[in-house]
């Protein structure tokens, strides 16, 4: 064979060599993009099936909390009437946990500060009128006014205290049980606590301190006998800071002390239906956060 003709050949040899390679390198790649495409579309279908499988539950979810929402909407509404502000905002805190956009919870905490401001300044303007005559009783009777709105509001402590102070012992005694007789047993407490403070010995308010203790304990057996409200557990002074203790523990995610504290009202209270709805939101939560 002369030059010429091997040349030929040997380009000739190298191009099917080269179109082999080539070949064998495109079925190579097509069966590496089909392997690829048959995984992701199985991990498709399994995702698929995964969203299948949450859907009901996510529905489940989204229903009960709405029906939880739309019952404390209500609650605090009807509290807002009532002038029950702190216990309506720890409500409303509590709507917004489970959705943090519901219009209807902004909506009415703009208008509890609205109406709260309102008949804070009427009670802070009797409040210094009443001082002014030199009438500390009546004073005390609107900043508590205040308290009962705003328990926060600091020139409504700070003048109390002062103003406590300016009445003699028998002129906070008076105060004290003319709150009691009225009725206003939250007041009379702190009263009758104000002077055992002054007065350690003191059994005049020492022993209407007992009968405070006595009669929350025969209210409670007495609203045991039927499902309590919230009505209920906000006019038992003892138990309601424990449910706003339950809600916050809520609020911040904190699901094991929510549960914690709520159980505790249920000691008092144990068919409050809130009380049970609230515990049953809180373990749900506890358990989808230890699956994760």
């Amino acid at each position: 064979m002369n030059l010429k003709n091997k040349l030929v050949w040997n380009r000739s040899g190298l191009s099917c060599y080269f179109s082999i390679y080539c070949l064998v390198l495109a079925l190579l790649l097509s069966v590496q993009v089909s392997i690829k495409a048959g995984e992701l579309l199985i991990d498709k279908v399994e995702k698929d099936k995964s969203a299948e499988k949450e859907k009901p539950e996510t529905k489940f979810k989204t229903s009960e909390q709405k029906i939880l929402i739309d019952a404390y909407i209500l609650q605090a509404d009807s509290f807002i009437k009532k002038k029950y502000y702190v216990a309506a905002l720890s409500l409303l805190d509590f709507v917004k946990n489970l959705d943090s956009s519901n219009k209807k919870a902004f909506a009415l905490e703009q208008r509890i500060k609205s109406e709260r401001e309102i008949d804070i300044k009427k009670y802070i303007q009797s409040a210094t009128f009443a001082e002014h005559k030199f009438d500390y009783a009546a004073a005390l009777d609107s900043y508590y006014k205040v308290l009962e709105l705003n328990p926060f509001n600091k020139a409504a402590i700070d003048y109390r205290r002062k103003l406590f102070k300016k009445l003699s012992r028998n002129e906070q005694l008076n105060l004290a049980i003319k709150s009691y007789q009225q009725g206003k047993k939250s007041r009379a407490r702190t009263l009758f606590e104000s002077a055992v403070a002054i007065e350690p010995d003191n059994q005049l308010a020492l022993g209407y301190l007992r009968r405070l203790d006595r009669s929350s304990s025969q209210v409670r057996a007495q609203v045991n006998t039927e499902p309590a409200t919230l009505e209920t557990l906000q006019a038992d002074k003892e138990i309601w800071p424990l449910y706003l203790e339950g809600l916050k523990h809520m609020r911040d995610k904190k699901y094991g002390d929510a549960i914690a504290a709520w159980q505790r009202v249920l000691t008092a209270y144990p068919d409050n239906p809130n009380t049970l709805n609230n515990i049953n939101q809180a373990s749900l939560r506890l358990k989808a956060e230890e699956k994760n």
